[in-house]
């Protein structure tokens, strides 16, 4: 590779990391090429990335960066899954790929700019898709109105049916 080339894939590598919502190091020792291009495939339905990558470019890239946490422990061949939308869709479209071809670890990640552990990513793939997430808050918002007028007329209606048992037991006499 001539040295503009790893000069841009540098450049490319320092702006997916800066404007990545969420982003994922992942080892894929082992891996087919029809693998990868299967993977690659499935994050790109849910609007994700997947790059393989030089880990000395990778550590160049964010060398001297706030995300140069992430360089660590970078050995062997090492791949980068990233997304700028929706970071669960991805988390869920990993884990369904892992679960058939396991060969495929997590080394690291960060969601904004926090750091995730292998846990947190898991537990990412099963939170509910950011529409769905939405659509419950404000249904939850939507029913507490409701629940507190419920909760208001409850005396009042319980009034109103021990006059109607009371007009009833009167008529029965």
């Amino acid at each position: 590779m001539l040295r503009q080339e790893k000069e841009q894939v540098v450049k490319e590598i320092k702006d997916v990391v800066a404007s990545a919502e969420f982003l994922v190091l992942l080892a894929h020792n082992g891996l087919s090429v029809a693998e990868i291009t299967r993977l690659r495939k499935e994050l790109r339905e849910t609007n994700g990335n997947l790059r393989v990558i030089k880990n000395n470019l990778f550590k160049m890239a964010v060398d001297n960066t706030d995300q140069a946490f992430l360089a660590k422990d970078m050995v062997g061949p090492f791949a980068m899954m990233w997304t700028k939308e929706d970071p669960v869709g991805v988390a869920k479209a990993f884990k369904a790929f892992v679960k058939d071809v396991p060969k495929v670890e997590v080394k690291t990640a960060m969601l904004g700019n926090k750091t995730l552990s292998v846990e947190d990513v898991a537990n990412l793939a099963n939170m509910p898709p950011l529409d769905v997430a939405k659509a419950q808050f404000v249904g939850l918002l939507a029913s507490v109105p409701g629940k507190f007028l419920r909760l208001l007329n409850t005396p009042m209606t319980n009034f109103g049916y021990l006059l109607s048992a009371r007009r009833d037991q009167l008529e029965q006499a």
